[in-house]
């Protein structure tokens, strides 16, 4: 909850597109796509329905292009989107363009093929959830987080080469990947290449998400500035007020 309530205030409307003609498809392709840039959640974020509605208005697709950055969110609506993927019968292309944490890496494993931004990250962890009640209700709700926690590791042990033991010892210490660690791990399959074209749908950058709501998140970056002559011509300046 801490995490969609960080990333959702002060917005207007969710970050999810659908285009009918990719900026992949070559000449007399159907091939579509769509962009998730959000949380994932069926209330404040992209939500299953969305996208459900979203493969319906291209039934004929014969690939569909996902590009996802996406802190993550809900993990029941994330299984539902990677459902919804995975029964089109097109052939999925997941592009991970900045971050897939926690749920979005539900989504992303629908993919027949999968690629990650050179600086882009994914994180695997187990689930979490706010509990209240007796003791009884809450040893529920362990039991319940327990079973989460088995789908999702049989997932990752099928889309990947790592055994069991290991891929829950990354996700009890929340473990981010680097691009390049994700591809040796299994997680995604290349690189994304520079000026492949493949982010043309995405918004200008990559969004700054609030991530504080994760132990071992990375550093939030510092932006580069556009102008890095800045300071020097700055000098400059303030030498012709001061000779003038």
């Amino acid at each position: 909850m801490a995490l969609i309530k960080a990333n959702c205030n002060n917005r207007s409307e969710t970050d999810f597109k659908v285009v009918k003609n990719s900026p992949l498809a070559a000449d007399n392709d159907n091939r579509s796509a769509i962009l998730i840039y959000d949380v994932i959640d069926p209330w404040w974020g992209v939500s299953a329905e969305m996208v459900k509605k979203a493969l319906l208005s291209i039934p004929d697709a014969t690939d569909i292009d996902v590009y996802i950055n996406s802190p993550g969110g809900d993990v029941f609506e994330a299984t539902a989107i990677y459902s919804t993927l995975i029964a089109h019968p097109a052939k999925i292309h997941v592009h991970i363009d900045g971050v897939a944490a926690s749920a979005a890496t539900r989504v992303a494993m629908a993919g027949d093929t999968i690629e990650i931004a050179e600086s882009g990250m994914y994180m695997i962890h187990y689930a979490w959830t706010v509990g209240f009640g007796n003791a009884t209700e809450l040893r529920k709700t362990a039991e319940m987080l327990d079973k989460i926690d088995n789908t999702i590791v049989a997932d990752y042990v099928n889309n990947t080469s790592v055994d069991d033991v290991q891929i829950r010892e990354w996700m009890e210490a929340e473990t981010w990947f680097t691009a390049q660690e994700a591809v040796e791990h299994g997680f995604a399959e290349q690189i994304i290449q520079r000026n492949t074209g493949s982010n043309n749908i995405a918004n200008k950058g990559r969004k700054n998400w609030d991530l504080s709501a994760y132990e071992n998140a990375p550093e939030p970056q510092e932006p580069e500035d556009p102008f890095p002559q800045r300071e020097r011509l700055e000098r400059f300046a303030n030498m012709l007020r001061v000779t003038s």
